[in-house]
Formats: C-alpha cells, sequence, structure tokens
C-alpha cells in the first residue's frame, strides 16, 4: 500500500519548485464530512499553506476551520454572498496567496477533490514542471445511486470508469440526455499555476488569466480524485444550494455551471431519483460495467487517508 508522503518541508529546497510556497485555496459550503481529510491530506503531501474561503456554512465546517487555523498553516476568509460568484472570490484568494505569501505555485481546488500526486508528493511533481501552466485531469469516483442512502456511502465511493467517454455539453444542457452518467463522463481539466504573473481565475477553476502568453502542459503524475457524490442527502442539499446560487447570479453566462443549473431543474420537475440517475449508475448498472471492465474498483485514496490516520496517531517512540 502506498504510504502517504510527509516530505514537504524538504521539498521546498527542489530548484525547479520556486522560492515561495505552495498555496492551495478552498472555497467551501457545508462540507464538514470532508474538510477535515482534504486539508490533513494536502498538507501532509506538498501543500505548505491553506486559503480558504467559508461561504455561509452552517453544518459546523466554519468552526471545524476556526480549529483548524489555530494549528495550521490556513488562513479563513468569510463570504456571506448566495450567487456563488466563484470567479471574484477564488481570485481574491489568488492576490492574497502572491500579495501575503508570496506563493510560487496556486492550486485552486474544491473539498471534494484530492490531488494525488504519483510520485507521493505535489512539490516533487511541481519541481519538474515544464511549463508555467499545468493541467491536471480529474478521477471521478462513486457509488451506485441506491448505495447512496446507505450507512456509511462514503466507504463505497471507490469506482471509476477505466477510460472517461469524450463529451461534449449539449446544445440543450438542461434538457438534453447524456450519453452516460455524468461521472462516466471526461469532464474538464483543473490547473496548477505558478503565481508570478497571474491576475484571475475563471469560473469553474478550470482556468485562469495571465499577463502575457504562458505556455501550458499536462502534468501526468498528478490526478484529481473527485468525490462530488459522497451521499443522497448531502448532494442533493448542493445541487439546490448550487441551482438557486447560479440563479441569483447574473453575472455569469446561462452555460456557466450548466451541470448545477439542470439538476436544479430535475429536482423541482422530475424528483431526487432522476438527479441521481443523471448523475451515477444504478446498482444493476454498476454490476453490469464492473463485470463489462467499463467500470473498475480504485481504493488508492481512501488507503491514502487511512494511512495518514495511523501515522497521525502512532504514539511517538
Amino acid at each position: 500500500m502506498r504510504r502517504v508522503a510527509l516530505r514537504s518541508r524538504l521539498a521546498k529546497m527542489l530548484p525547479g519548485r520556486g522560492s515561495g510556497p505552495v498555496v492551495m485555496t478552498l472555497l467551501v459550503r457545508d462540507e464538514v464530512d470532508i474538510v477535515a481529510a482534504q486539508l490533513d491530506y494536502h498538507l501532509a503531501n506538498g501543500v505548505d499553506q491553506y486559503i480558504v474561503t467559508d461561504n455561509a456554512s452552517r453544518d459546523g465546517t466554519r468552526e471545524l476551520l476556526a480549529e483548524y487555523q489555530r494549528t495550521h498553516p490556513l488562513v479563513v476568509l468569510d463570504e456571506p454572498g448566495r450567487d456563488y460568484d466563484q470567479a471574484a472570490w477564488v481570485t481574491r484568494m489568488l492576490r492574497l496567496a502572491k500579495q501575503r505569501f508570496g506563493a510560487s505555485w496556486v492550486l485552486n481546488s474544491d473539498a471534494d477533490e484530492f490531488w494525488r500526486a504519483e510520485s507521493g508528493d505535489l512539490a516533487e511533481s511541481l519541481a519538474k514542471a515544464e511549463a508555467p501552466i499545468l493541467e491536471v485531469r480529474r478521477c471521478n469516483l462513486f457509488a451506485a445511486a441506491e448505495d447512496l442512502a446507505l450507512d456509511d456511502p462514503w466507504s463505497r465511493t471507490v469506482h471509476r470508469v477505466s477510460e472517461p467517454i469524450a463529451f461534449e455539453r449539449p446544445s440543450d444542457p438542461l434538457r438534453d440526455p447524456l450519453p452516460a452518467p455524468f461521472l462516466y463522463l471526461d469532464l474538464p481539466p483543473k490547473v496548477m499555476a505558478k503565481a508570478h504573473s497571474l491576475r484571475a481565475v475563471r469560473q469553474g477553476n478550470h482556468a485562469v488569466a495571465r499577463r502575457g502568453f504562458a505556455r501550458r502542459a499536462r502534468c501526468s503524475d498528478v490526478v484529481i480524485h473527485h468525490f462530488p457524490v459522497r451521499s443522497r442527502e448531502g448532494f442533493l442539499r448542493k445541487v439546490e444550494q448550487g441551482g438557486r446560487a447560479y440563479e441569483r447570479n447574473t453575472q455569469v453566462p446561462e452555460t456557466a455551471g450548466w451541470h448545477w443549473r439542470r439538476w436544479y431543474r430535475m429536482l423541482r420537475e422530475d424528483g431526487p431519483g432522476r438527479v441521481l440517475g443523471d448523475v451515477v449508475p444504478s446498482r444493476s448498472r454498476l454490476h453490469d460495467d464492473l463485470q463489462a471492465g467499463l467500470v473498475v474498483e480504485d481504493r488508492r485514496l481512501h488507503e491514502d487517508l487511512r494511512a495518514l490516520q495511523e501515522l497521525s496517531v502512532e504514539p511517538r517512540s
């Protein structure tokens, strides 16, 4: 079993990494089930500093962040806005990363994303970077729709497609059928970027704006393990929140956040079952796709988190 790397402090001296810290930004709302694991994992694997914006959480997330802030390299900003102006809020964190912390690299993450370096440490991967902007593919992990209502659905969220399905946004994204469950699709990559010359982050965290031309490259060493659907209740709450927020935001095009808008319409018109069926497979389909090799089990991130937890409770000799 791969052991979680704990070498981020030594990695500061790696030649290609830059002199400043690796900073991860995080925009959260009601993520108490996963945010502690998110923070612990990346701080143990090459992230030096967190900047987190809490968007009016009500489930204990804000209190947990306050607790972490006392003992970890973490700054928390409070954003009460209800229109999910993600680009503006993340750009604000980007500027803080540059101006206050002198960041060398910035990673703009969501709470359900775990940036896993095959080499064992994000800092080591960044030290080998051949371009100032690195595209990082996402690996979507899921469980069957029926299993999301059972006890401990997180432990069942260990499936991914062996080859993501190529996909273009539908002409009518609110109503056109998808070629497969959403988490089977090849979703856009995220980016890691050198902080120098960065000006802004685009809605969705998939692109950044810089001064002048910047070469992009695919980062083959890092994969984002993405867990957007961790329980039935939690996901449906996110659909409700996300759909309402995008309705309020008149500054972004209607194509922005199209999947949240789609599921919010489904939730209101067709009910929760229709939403879940659009995102993850049924139990019978998952069984068939596992048998056919279209879906595989992937427990690497779960094992990493278990190893990290074991290290944190080992008695000192």
